[in-house]
């Protein structure tokens, strides 16, 4: 992020509360509308590297915090940034201190409380490359945010249909979901397409 827009998006984080909440708003909405121009091209995983990942993660922690502040068409901008900067630096296994801590906040952010299934399903085809402790925490915040059928759904689409050869991967994100205590009305659909396998 550019050093002058930088200091003058933490400025308005730090002021918010003194200012006018309208005002407020606009400039934080003003100052991502620059971000992201200036930034279009990390919208595309090819145009990151990993030197500069740290930063742009970094860029994303901030971007984060002001999220109560965007629209609906800026959030889904940050969506789809956010989804860009975890694929990058979870396949290419880049070194970034407290990566798994802004997992976990895009996890709490985007799944359970703005319930984005864009960010929902990033992570999931993500979930192999994270520790057991953020791939705990995906499946409580989807079971918290009501989203368990739906992450199913996506899955079985993904597969196309439930085989022999791929009902026990579907059975995992079942297991994975009683787990975190979804209940069985959200499960039941996975559950019959598996059984017509057996």
């Amino acid at each position: 992020m550019d050093e002058r827009i930088k200091l003058e998006y933490l400025n308005r984080i730090k002021n918010t509360d003194q200012a006018n909440k309208t005002q407020a708003t606009h400039c934080i909405r003003e100052t991502f509308d620059r971000y992201m121009s200036i930034n279009q091209h990390l919208m595309s995983s090819q145009f990151w590297n990993k030197m500069e990942a740290k930063q742009h993660v970094s860029d994303c922690q901030m971007l984060l915090e002001l999220m109560e502040y965007l629209d609906r068409k800026r959030k889904r901008q940050l969506s789809r940034l956010v989804c860009v900067s975890i694929e990058y630096c979870l396949t290419n296994r880049c070194k970034i201190y407290d990566f798994d801590k802004y997992l976990l906040k895009v996890i709490r952010r985007f799944i359970n409380m703005e319930r984005d299934t864009s960010v929902m399903f990033c992570i999931f085809c993500m979930l192999d490359y994270c520790h057991n402790d953020i791939q705990d925490t995906y499946y409580l915040n989807i079971v918290r945010s009501g989203l368990s059928g739906t992450l199913l759904e996506y899955y079985i689409d993904l597969l196309g249909t439930v085989t022999n050869q791929n009902k026990e991967s579907v059975l995992d994100v079942v297991q994975n979901l009683k787990t975190a205590g979804a209940q069985r009305v959200d499960l039941e659909e996975a559950i019959k397409l598996v059984c017509i396998c057996e």
